[in-house]
């Protein structure tokens, strides 16, 4: 139960922290994003990781894009980085050549920095668009938890073996309702939380017509 609303169940108590039976005390999380623009799935995080900074939790945000949070980054009292992802051809060449020469993207690249300075316990994928992340964590030993924001007919835009590697790495999955918790099951047979609604159902009042 939320000591601060008395709402059993209530998302700022008990995520991202969701299925651990306790929490641990100084867990650091790096949240990871693609656009870092006003979609829904990364308004939803970035108005929760100010919840959490609220109450001393130590986050910090990272997003592979400079979309239109870029401008609201002083305004949280949390560490926010954008990769300012270019895509001219003349970028795209230079990136190639990076990757062949590095094996990471610049974006990856500037993650890892970024994960060097702010040396997080755990990576929080807030979309599953990126088992590319997935699979550098796992090759770096980096323990990671993937949210699932999207519905099931997403799954269907990803190659299947990377997929499913990205399942079976995580430390934890989470859903956001219960048909994708049961369709991510369905999938990997591995038991995915639910993300409690941040909606007090209990407090609407039917109105007669």
């Amino acid at each position: 139960r939320c000591r601060r609303c008395s709402v059993s169940g209530c998302w700022t108590t008990e995520w991202p922290y969701i299925g651990y039976s306790k929490a641990p005390a100084h867990m650091k999380i790096l949240f990871i994003t693609p656009h870092g623009g006003f979609t829904g799935s990364e308004i939803l995080i970035w108005q929760l990781m100010q919840e959490l900074h609220k109450r001393g939790k130590e986050v910090a945000w990272f997003s592979r894009n400079r979309g239109g949070l870029f401008s609201q980054r002083k305004d949280v009292g949390f560490p926010a980085e954008f990769y300012p992802q270019r895509t001219s051809f003349l970028n795209s060449i230079y990136e190639g050549l990076y990757a062949k020469a590095t094996g990471h993207t610049p974006a990856d690249s500037a993650l890892l920095r970024y994960h060097a300075q702010f040396k997080p316990d755990l990576w929080y994928l807030n979309t599953a668009t990126m088992p590319d992340v997935a699979a550098m964590a796992r090759r770096l030993g980096i323990p990671y938890v993937v949210h699932f924001q999207e519905l099931t007919s997403a799954f269907d835009d990803h190659r299947a073996e990377p997929f499913l590697a990205m399942l079976e790495g995580a430390t934890k999955l989470i859903g956001c309702s219960a048909i994708v918790r049961q369709r991510i099951e369905q999938i990997s047979s591995r038991k995915t939380e639910l993300l409690h609604s941040f909606i007090d159902h209990n407090r609407f009042v039917n109105q007669p017509m």
